[in-house]
């Protein structure tokens, strides 16, 4: 799988021009170490949660790029997608936390995205 075959959406818009794209989904072990498991610690899955970082090209007209900008200033939950070339991924909401735009003086300027998942995320397509 080619990674530049992968397209993130915000509010049904594509992310248009993006370069990078991180996707991390993580829970917090609970512990339930008892005095019988011989030693042992013991944990079971907790809270889930996650985070999408995205940098892409500054390209203010792109609809992806207005929607997560508008969600930032709104502080409300957008929708997202992140989906391969097989129609295999995630879906979900999160809100916009992060919205900053290096402008290097000898390479391009850039809009780096930091979205934190609100909710339940769905798996798209047939994996399970």
């Amino acid at each position: 799988m080619i990674g530049a075959n992968c397209v993130l959406t915000a509010a049904g818009a594509t992310i248009g021009k993006a370069q990078d794209v991180e996707l991390d989904l993580e829970s917090e072990p609970q512990e339930n170490t008892t005095r019988d498991g011989d030693g042992w610690k013991t944990y079971e899955q907790g809270l889930k949660g996650g985070t999408i970082n995205t940098k892409q090209l500054w390209v203010p007209t792109n609809a992806g790029l207005i929607a997560l900008r508008q969600a930032f200033f709104s502080g409300g939950a957008i929708a997202w997608q992140d989906i391969d070339s097989d129609g295999e991924g995630f879906s979900g909401q999160a809100i916009v936390n992060g919205l900053s735009s290096p402008r290097p003086i000898g390479g391009t300027v850039q809009c780096d995205i930091k979205l934190t998942i609100t909710g339940a995320v769905v798996v798209v397509g047939t994996q399970s």
